[in-house]
């Protein structure tokens, strides 16, 4: 199950907050436990087992280190629970597909982080051994099953046994998420739609750039609005989590790129396995913590070496002549763009091999780019922050509240029809 499938918005959705807010507030984390192991078995396949066997692995090791003999090392237990959890993932992701590219759902690597991250902070700050009934839901609360963050169960203690429930936690937490549902649905969606279209006409040099600004689009677009669905479900949960995806086209720098495309794993990394080695090693170690979250595959350990490649091109060559922002910002934008393209599928990297070769532009191209010109224009000012810039400056307004709730009523009408209509609603799916 997904954020953006017609079970979870006609059913699951509805149904749990119903019951969720009309409950007191001692039954809500039973119903919360309850609902999330739910939604993990109407995922099928093999994560429900994968997820009861890293949990219980994870669990029984917090319970035992404090009762261990003194023959035995803490340290050599750590290490080895660590090892089986490495190995369990490996053996459950390695048969995963998607209709486009060979990943492996980042949903996996979501549960073994923040498993591997409890463990290394029960053991390093000496922390208490949960309750197995908290412990449960930490692990397998839906909001974050899918897409993050990336937390240790002590980040999360507090506000697991008691939290807040305000009205403007559940009107923020609305508009977060029919946001994330109308970038996920409309215009991923769109701009698959469009790729599609230009793939069946003649090459050009217009249409090889389309292909590559749209499929930059939906990558950060798609990545964008699972982050706001997953703030947006915890907010109306009662949880406060940060932005996980944060416009990573917006940067003064490249190397800021992986913080802004996975703040919590960014973190986790700082906090957890960052050791004493050059800038160079670093980046490395680091692309291959992420490339392995979608999966051990050639096309996308390219994009993360490539990547890669431009950050230290940046920190080595241009940083030490101190060029202007705007000649940092137009070379963040270009490397970002070529490197998109690794992730196309291979009849759109069969347009670029004679991209300097065809014509600029055929008739095709008008019909097209003119149904799809507003799709597109709204998508650039979604990915480089415009739209956001805009709103925080009409946030005064005293209108402001009631005119989102109607702009949001209305595109999750739109959005529900696509959905029905069957739409293609994203290249990746992040499906348990």
């Amino acid at each position: 199950m997904e954020f953006g499938s017609i079970l979870f918005l006609c059913f699951f959705f509805p149904l749990f907050f119903f019951i969720y807010y009309l409950i007191k507030e001692k039954w809500k984390n039973l119903w919360l436990g309850i609902s999330s192991i739910a939604f993990v078995i109407l995922g099928r396949g093999p994560f429900v087992w994968y997820f009861l066997l890293i949990t219980g692995i994870t669990y029984f090791g917090l319970a035992k280190l404090n009762h261990l003999p003194k023959n035995i090392s803490k340290k050599k237990v750590v290490m080895w629970t660590i090892f089986i959890e490495v190995l369990i993932w490996f053996i459950f992701i390695k048969d995963i597909k998607t209709n486009h590219l060979i990943i492996y759902p980042i949903c996996y690597m979501i549960i073994l982080l923040s498993n591997i991250g409890t463990l290394l902070d029960f053991y390093k700050n000496k922390k208490g051994k949960p309750s197995l009934f908290l412990y449960l839901l930490y692990v397998s609360c839906f909001s974050k099953l899918l897409f993050g963050p990336v937390l240790s169960y002590y980040e999360m203690e507090e506000e697991l046994k008691k939290r807040t429930i305000t009205r403007e936690h559940i009107v923020e937490g609305c508009y977060l998420f029919l946001k994330g549902i109308f970038l996920n649905v409309l215009l991923v969606g769109m701009l698959s739609t469009l790729q599609t279209e230009l793939l069946t006409i003649p090459n050009s040099f217009v249409t090889s750039l389309i292909l590559l600004i749209t499929t930059m689009l939906q990558v950060i677009i798609f990545m964008m609005s699972y982050s706001n669905m997953s703030i947006g479900l915890s907010k109306m949960l009662g949880f406060t989590f940060e932005e996980e995806t944060s416009y990573p086209l917006c940067l003064s720098k490249m190397k800021y790129f992986f913080h802004a495309w996975h703040f919590s794993i960014s973190k986790w990394w700082d906090e957890n396995l960052k050791i004493k080695f050059s800038f160079l090693i670093q980046i490395c170690l680091f692309m291959i913590l992420l490339s392995t979250c979608y999966g051990l595959n050639y096309v996308v350990a390219l994009w993360f070496l490539f990547i890669g490649l431009g950050i230290l091109i940046e920190e080595l060559f241009l940083s030490k002549k101190r060029p202007s922002k705007r000649i940092l910002y137009i070379f963040h934008f270009i490397w970002m763009l070529l490197s998109f393209t690794l992730l196309v599928r291979p009849n759109t990297m069969e347009t670029l091999t004679g991209f300097i070769k065809v014509p600029f532009w055929n008739a095709e191209i008008k019909s097209v780019l003119s149904s799809y010109s507003f799709i597109l224009m709204i998508s650039l000012l979604v990915s480089l922050k415009v739209i956001k810039i805009i709103t925080k400056k009409i946030k005064e307004s005293a209108w402001y509240h009631i005119g989102r709730m109607m702009i949001y009523a209305f595109l999750m009408w739109i959005t529900l029809i696509a959905l029905v209509s069957g739409i293609d609603a994203s290249i990746w799916m992040f499906r348990v």
